[in-house]
């Protein structure tokens, strides 16, 4: 890719993230899966309403927005790199992305949900479009397949049906590359913001509220998966005024104090309505948007942090990664929140070198399957980028 000056621009796609594992969003998934099992154990026992605390506890569910934020990040990093390289190198096809994603998440899951028809009581007798639902992971547009032990289960089905739109939104904007690749950031920005207004259509009025639940449809948390997006477009873009001040050592700081504040907003009783419960349209709208702000300051640290840097804890993550000896069983077995794949960590930095057409980036991101991002093997290979490795 070349800059304004019309000369190479070496510096795309030279941050950690953009092309590497990174530590720092490995521990920061396990915070978030703590904190999704904190929620529900709150819920459980009633202690998710009343004091201060209960009510930060019965928040904790804007955890999954960083769950989405980062499927969103890690499947959309090495498109934006292609884009930013000028749209050089080849592409998977996306039959081989889908049936990646199948056979990571498929067999554990069709397990589990056998287990939970067949030894719940309550769920004997389910009809056939609940189990067909449940084993498909389509519950969320089928009323009533929520079955108990699998309630959880719907953030499964948003990000299956998000892993089925991403080769449409790549196609989309597969335009907007090179010089264009600018406006890429407020396409996916337009999209999430517009995202926002689907829990204020009239399902009351069109008498569908009854029938499905507008409220976990994969469309209202578009916007979570977009606060990722636009990360990985960041990661991915060549350093600039407002990317080195995003970058800036310090600037973890400011990006945690403002996901801070937006998670004590949400915990405001006068304003949302405390427990699990089916808020209104507009509640909910701004309880979305407070979940993108917190997804998005919470991963900018790592997303955005320079070679070399740590800024985000990674003791958690170290312990859910897999060693040489499980990492076959976890690759086969891990749910789709369990983005990443193992990486054995380097025991010596490897300084930059020239990329070949042979060495394109390896697009270690969510389950991607050898070398290659989501569907697309190889992204770039181009002679003017340079290739970072990271831990």
């Amino acid at each position: 890719m070349k800059n304004a000056f019309g000369t190479p621009d070496h510096r795309v796609g030279t941050l950690p993230s953009a092309t590497g594992f990174v530590p720092a969003l490995e521990g920061l998934r396990a915070v978030a899966a703590f904190a999704v099992l904190t929620t529900h154990v709150a819920f459980q026992t009633g202690a998710s309403t009343g004091s201060f605390l209960n009510r930060v506890w019965g928040r904790f569910d804007l955890s999954v927005a960083v769950f989405f934020a980062l499927s969103g990040f890690l499947l959309w990093r090495a498109h934006a790199l292609h884009a930013r390289r000028g749209g050089t190198g080849t592409a998977r096809p996306a039959r081989d992305y889908l049936r990646s994603r199948l056979v990571r998440i498929m067999p554990a899951y069709l397990v589990l949900v056998s287990a939970v028809f067949l030894l719940i009581p309550r769920n004997a007798g389910s009809s056939a479009s609940t189990w067909t639902s449940n084993l498909t992971l389509t519950q969320v547009y089928v009323p009533d397949s929520l079955v108990e032990g699998l309630t959880h289960a719907w953030s499964l089905s948003v990000e299956m049906s998000f892993y089925l739109v991403l080769p449409l939104l790549w196609w989309a904007l597969a335009g907007l590359r090179g010089r264009a690749a600018r406006w890429r950031i407020p396409a996916i920005a337009v999209v999430g913001v517009a995202s926002l207004g689907w829990a204020l259509l009239p399902w009351y009025e069109l008498g569908l509220h009854d029938r499905l639940n507008d409220q976990i449809l994969p469309p209202a948390f578009a916007s979570w998966f977009a606060a990722g997006m636009i990360l990985a477009e960041l990661a991915c873009a060549p350093p600039g005024r407002a990317a080195a001040l995003a970058r800036h050592r310090h600037a973890r700081w400011g990006w945690w104090a403002v996901a801070a504040a937006a998670f004590l907003v949400s915990t405001v009783p006068q304003w949302f309505t405390e427990g699990f419960v089916h808020p209104s349209g507009p509640e909910f709208a701004l309880r979305t948007a407070l979940g993108a702000v917190v997804a998005f300051c919470l991963l900018a640290p790592a997303a955005l942090a320079p070679a070399g840097a740590s800024p985000t804890p990674r003791g958690a993550g170290r312990t859910t990664r897999a060693t040489p000896e499980t990492a076959g069983v976890r690759r086969r077995t891990s749910p789709p929140m369990a983005v990443g794949r193992f990486q054995p960590p380097a025991r010596h930095p490897t300084p930059p070198r020239p990329a070949r057409d042979e060495d394109a980036p390896s697009g270690r991101e969510e389950g991607g399957e050898g070398k290659g991002s989501g569907w697309g093997r190889r992204v770039g290979g181009s002679h003017e980028c340079r290739k970072t490795k990271t831990a």
